[in-house]
């Protein structure tokens, strides 16, 4: 028993470093295109593709498609979040480095832990509270208010957090009655209606190359949300979560490869005070 424990829990890891590379591999590529292309179009195949493994998951997952008496308004609200959120984040990609946007897309564990305390009465005690402030310290030196970083970035960056720890927490509301793999497949269907609303109006035909790089973006995002799903299903969250911070290291090397992007020390020490502070709080919940 303990041996086949300790074989998922090393496959759930793979699969959850699988995931954040794959993610950060997406960010780039949304980084590059977010610059030549309206951002609306962009997010319309970041939720287009993402539609083939979200409904490879629902029906692995023995999901059922939604019916008349699905709540349709909560989940419209969740979706319209949802773009804010990924709008939020590829604009800060636009003008921050990849590095520094991604770290500052962690606070939004930050976020998630005071709203559930807010909205779900979960517990919010003193420690929690302390490694939350230590937590948006290193935010702040990340974001270097006083540096030469883009403040809009910055506040994209924030943004984003916020709207993503909003998702997270009607998500946690949602599965207490509903698959995940339902509401992921929910989520995505509405975010690629609501987005493709909008071509006619923005529409700005891409090159053979650029497509390949949309296709990418919506196919590789769903391809991460299918190994974290697996990754969740193989191993406690003590174990996987954490994987996540991998994402610093290698959005900082692909930074470095594609735009020539060094970080430096404020990004590493902001990243250490955020990653601490994250790691403290899955450590508490697991």
């Amino acid at each position: 028993m303990t041996g086949k424990s300790t074989h998922n829990n090393r496959q759930g890891a793979l699969n959850m470093l699988v995931a954040v590379f794959t993610f950060c591999l997406v960010n780039a590529v949304a980084k590059d295109t977010i610059a030549q292309y309206p951002p609306l179009e962009v997010l319309f195949f970041r939720f287009a593709g993402a539609l083939i493994p979200a409904w490879f998951l629902l029906k692995q997952d023995q999901g059922t498609f939604p019916s008349a008496n699905h709540p349709y308004g909560i989940y419209l609200l969740a979706s319209a979040i949802l773009i804010i959120d990924l709008f939020c984040l590829f604009m800060s990609f636009k003008y921050l480095p990849l590095a520094d946007a991604t770290a500052l897309s962690f606070s939004s564990i930050f976020f998630i832990t005071v709203l559930a305390a807010i909205f779900l009465k979960e517990p919010l005690s003193l420690s929690r509270l302390g490694i939350i402030i230590v937590g948006f310290i290193g935010v702040i030196i990340i974001a270097r208010p006083t540096g030469n970083i883009s403040i809009l970035g910055a506040t994209f960056s924030l943004i984003y957090a916020l709207s993503d720890a909003i998702v997270l927490l009607l998500i946690r509301v949602l599965t207490r009655t509903h698959k995940s793999s339902m509401i992921l497949f929910s989520f995505t269907s509405l975010a690629t209606l609501i987005t493709a609303s909008f071509l006619p109006f923005i529409w700005k035909t891409p090159s053979f190359i650029d497509l390949g790089k949309f296709l990418f973006l919506g196919i590789g995002g769903g391809l991460g949300q299918f190994f974290i799903t697996q990754a969740y299903k193989l191993a406690p969250a003590s174990i996987v979560a954490p994987m996540v911070y991998f994402a610093t290291l290698w959005s900082a090397l692909l930074g470095f490869m594609f735009w020539g992007e060094i970080p430096g020390m404020h990004f590493w020490i902001g990243s250490a005070f955020v990653i601490i502070s994250g790691l403290y709080i899955i450590w508490h919940e697991s």
